[in-house]
């Protein structure tokens, strides 16, 4: 299929007669953490001219409805997808893991990094990839006009390198970087055979369950086994390199035996505690480590919000909090929230201390001060998101809705049309994660309440929700 970009056509801009000053980007290196003196712990990003970002923006959005339109792009990418994001990527790895584990499975996972991946992709096989989803004709010779001929030179402070031409990759810091990134590396799905797996943008995981019998635990081992070596196949061929100083394997449920794992006969580190997207995490599956992290900075940064601004009135306060202090505390707690009370506690007090900087409200209970600040309880806020995910779930993206929930599809004398069938669970993990333990409380709400015709009309729903059940 040719893909017609009329926009391009209209503008009749041909990028290879671009006078090659506005070909030329300046590289700003950024810290991405470790040691400053290495180079190899910078970030190149690109400063490229504001009439070319321009260009790009159009064409960008072109591009994404033509991917869209024709289902170009894997459903295993979630990066620089619409309605995709980090959360939406561990929402589904972490409801396999529970699920399977809950069963008395094990999950054994291998989680890849490519080493400098946008920067090493090869122009011509990039531009292979785009011929192969349908792009052709005038369209395809512009994006290699686009990204052939480059030039760039890297500033640091008010120097400048020489000026070099970029041979590879795609530029990060671009508008269209990302969409020719997930097109380039969409294919790696088909390298695939035995294992799920799951990408954002070039964060790659591979996963697979299995019973505890010897026999299964093999087969389990082989079948990863074979996938690895497909991956390590695919990246060479597609001028990619795994690093794999930064890959590791973790496993999920107790099966009495460790697995390893190698990448061309280099060990696999099989790790019990990781970072996962911004998540800590421990295995089996814990996340303590994770809610005293975000804890820790959290006091931090609203000690240093007491101690900088002067100002402690309420309404400039309760704004800085929920700017820069309460985000750290919510992020991604779809994947983490706790159950226990200690744990509830241990997040809690970050906003009881928030409460105990107001002189007029210290005398009274934690639940006066939350009423007095027009403020939910930090656990109430996430049970709220909860119902808020699943309403964005059945409204935007009923496929992942389907792949969570199970409607029973009637209305019975209480309840509504979108019940949801109740999950059973043996233990603790499975039996707390979003998917089991929010239904309760989606299936508390009105049939008005669910049809809300927006987001912002359902938000009202979920507080009067809150109020009939005395939920703070």
């Amino acid at each position: 299929m040719v893909f017609y970009l009329h926009t391009l056509f209209t503008l009749s801009i041909d990028i290879s007669r671009i006078p090659s000053a506005w070909k030329v980007a300046i590289v700003t290196p950024i810290h991405k953490g470790g040691k400053k003196s290495l180079v190899a712990n910078y970030r190149p990003i690109s400063v490229t001219s504001c009439v070319c970002r321009v260009l790009e923006r159009i064409v960008n959005n072109k591009l994404i409805n033509f991917l869209s339109l024709n289902s170009s792009i894997n459903a295993s990418q979630h990066g620089f997808v619409s309605g995709k994001s980090t959360e939406t990527l561990l929402l589904k790895f972490y409801d396999y893991v529970t699920d399977r584990v809950d069963k008395g499975e094990v999950v054994d996972t291998i989680f890849f990094d490519f080493s400098k991946a946008f920067d090493i992709i090869p122009h011509d096989l990039l531009i292979q990839r785009l011929q192969a989803i349908g792009i052709s004709g005038k369209v395809l010779q512009w994006f290699a006009d686009f990204l052939l001929n480059r030039y760039q030179r890297v500033r640091v402070g008010h120097c400048f390198s020489h000026v070099l031409p970029v041979s590879s990759g795609v530029i990060q810091g671009s508008v269209l970087g990302p969409s020719l990134f997930n097109i380039f590396i969409n294919d790696i799905d088909s390298s695939i055979v035995h294992c799920n797996v799951l990408k954002y943008a070039d964060d790659l995981r591979i996963f697979l369950s299995s019973g505890k019998s010897d026999q299964e635990l093999s087969d389990l081992h082989s079948k990863i086994q074979n996938d690895v070596d497909r991956i390590n196949e695919w990246s060479a061929l597609s001028g990619m390199s795994l690093n794999k100083s930064k890959c590791f394997s973790a496993t999920f449920g107790r099966s009495g035996q460790e697995r390893f794992y190698s990448i061309s006969e280099c060990a696999v580190p099989l790790v019990t505690s990781f970072t996962d997207l911004g998540v800590r995490v421990t295995c089996p599956l814990a996340f303590e480590k994770h809610v005293d992290a975000v804890v820790s900075k959290a006091f931090q940064r609203l000690g240093l919000v007491n101690k900088v601004f002067s100002n402690k009135s309420l309404k400039a306060t309760l704004r800085l909090y929920k700017s820069f202090v309460r985000p750290i505390l919510e992020f991604s707690s779809l994947i983490w929230n706790p159950y226990t009370n200690c744990l509830n506690n241990k997040i809690e007090n970050v906003q009881r201390r928030l409460c105990r900087m107001f002189p007029a409200i210290r005398q009274k209970n934690y639940k006066e001060q939350l009423s007095f600040l027009a403020l939910y309880s930090l656990q109430a806020r996430r049970l709220r998101y909860q119902l808020i995910t699943i309403f964005k779930l059945h409204r935007h993206q009923p496929n992942a809705f389907n792949d969570f929930f199970d409607v029973r599809g009637e209305k019975r004398t209480r309840g509504h049309t979108m019940t949801i069938a109740t999950k059973y669970a043996k233990n603790n993990y499975r039996l707390n994660f979003f998917t089991v333990s929010s239904i309760t409380l989606w299936n508390k709400l009105t049939e008005d309440e669910i049809t809300s015709s927006s987001v912002t009309l359902f938000k009202k729903s979920v507080d009067s929700l809150f109020h009939r059940e005395g939920i703070w």
